[in-house]
């Protein structure tokens, strides 16, 4: 327990007002005083009334107030120094460099444990290691004494330093931030731009569910566009009108939605989606995502890394997870984000000409783009193209101002309450506000539970 350091006359806590001894003192001196000012009768007094008011004041605030502050003080005294000593003496269940304090676990390269390097703090004494239940990520590092001389690991390449320089470094996250959704793109800007690893973890997890999201809405709106009596779209609406949409969600409609584009026309399915996540093991997106799935629970229930050390360790083995999401995924850099901002009827041609925001990489005010279209586009929604049709993405993902942002916003619906609407969140800010509007798009959208039509909201 820490000492008070700041103190009345070496015993009472600040501020004064709040210490209960203090009020114990005061209450023991008012006894005795009034003792002393009104004696009981037949008690003769050999002093003056006031000079056996002070005396009885100074003595009842002495011996049952004064002396239980120094009593007191003197209990947390014994108890700091008992905790220093058990502070001490579990600092020896460290793990060293070269091993990992996770049961179970594989051993860690010294290298990516750089408890010794210069500028950097070892962990304090004080403060005694957390058992993790379970390892976080499934690591299949080889140990550097394993590697035979003249051959090399094919897993990435370990932090070095607490620095965050992994995702500094990192190709993929500065392709993503520069060709990717604007989701997707603004965290691998963030990943980039923070060296701190504990923050720099937590980033990792919001880019994987970002990127699980991202993908999830692409694959309901083809859905409801292209399959729209698929019992995916009503599972999915199963937790849109309950709950909520996890990761969990996001990743099973895209399966589905996987499964739909191989079985039926090939000219109506995206570019690349097949290829791309047409499996679900280990290896492909949808299995890295599902791992930093895990982790992103682990942290949630409160596994998450309470040091540089440890953030940075955990930071190094998901990394590699979000690179090969990023990368196996590359195909959504030719399926752009656009926003309609303007729609323009041209009669000569017949045709309409939309002036509109390209949401492809990491900056917030989107790039200003042209295209003529055959077909009407509605303004102020979200639209990506597959190069031969705009598929509509509203009410997924819409763009309104967000009153807390004080501008305009992407927000990704979360789910939908018969009261309120829809539940948007904030894709930077994770601002969370409900907007009653878009709850009759979200029912044409999707088949609430029970196979029947959502309700009419007002």
């Amino acid at each position: 327990m820490a000492q008070v350091q700041h103190r009345y006359l070496g015993v009472y806590d600040r501020p004064l007002l709040r210490d209960w001894t203090f009020w114990w003192t005061v209450a023991w001196a008012a006894l005795f005083e009034m003792s002393a000012i009104f004696p009981a009768e037949g008690v003769e007094q050999t002093a003056p009334t006031w000079v056996n008011a002070l005396y009885y004041w100074l003595l009842g605030a002495l011996i049952p107030g004064f002396i239980t502050a120094l009593l007191r003080r003197g209990v947390r005294a014994l108890r700091s120094r008992r905790a220093d000593s058990r502070a001490v003496s579990s600092t020896s269940g460290f793990a060293s460099p070269g091993q990992s304090s996770w049961p179970g676990s594989t051993p860690v390269p010294t290298s990516s444990w750089p408890v010794e390097s210069p500028g950097v703090e070892a962990p304090s004494p004080r403060e005694p290691s957390r058992p993790v239940q379970r390892q976080a990520f499934q690591s299949s590092r080889t140990p550097a004494s394993a590697v035979p001389p003249g051959t090399t690991s094919e897993t990435p390449t370990q932090m070095s330093s607490f620095s965050g320089s992994g995702p500094r470094e990192s190709e993929q996250l500065r392709r993503a931030r520069e060709h990717s959704p604007f989701p997707v793109a603004s965290l691998a800007r963030a990943m980039q731009t923070d060296s701190d690893p504990l923050e720099q973890h937590r980033l990792l997890l919001d880019l994987g569910e970002a990127l699980s999201a991202c993908l999830g809405v692409v694959s309901t709106s083809w859905l409801a566009a292209e399959d729209p009596e698929s019992s995916a779209l009503s599972e999915l609406a199963d937790a849109f009108f309950a709950r909520g949409v996890s990761q969990g969600h996001w990743h099973q409609i895209t399966i589905s939605a996987a499964k739909a584009m191989a079985l039926g026309d090939s000219e109506v399915a995206i570019p690349g989606f097949i290829e791309s996540l047409g499996k679900s093991d280990s290896k492909s997106a949808i299995g890295s995502l599902r791992m930093l799935l895990q982790e992103r629970n682990l942290s949630a229930h409160g596994g998450r890394p309470t040091t540089r050390g440890e953030a940075a360790a955990r930071l190094a083995e998901g990394l590699p997870l979000i690179e090969n999401a990023l990368r196996k995924t590359s195909f959504l850099e030719s399926v752009p984000w656009l926003l309609v901002r303007d729609v323009k009827f041209e009669s000569r041609r017949g045709t309409f000409r939309a002036d509109l925001g390209r949401a492809m990489n990491d900056h917030p005010d989107f790039e200003a783009a042209q295209m003529t279209n055959v077909e009407p586009l509605e303004e102020g929604k979200f639209y990506y193209s597959t190069g031969s049709r705009m598929v509509e993405m509203s009410p997924l993902v819409v763009y309104k101002y967000c009153a807390k942002c004080h501008r305009p916003e992407m927000l990704f619906a979360d789910r939908v309450d018969p009261r309120k609407g829809v539940s948007l969140k904030s894709v930077l800010r994770g601002h969370q506000w409900f907007d009653g509007e878009l709850a009759v798009d979200m029912a044409a959208l999707l088949r609430p539970p029970g196979g029947e039509r959502a309700p009419e909201f007002a």
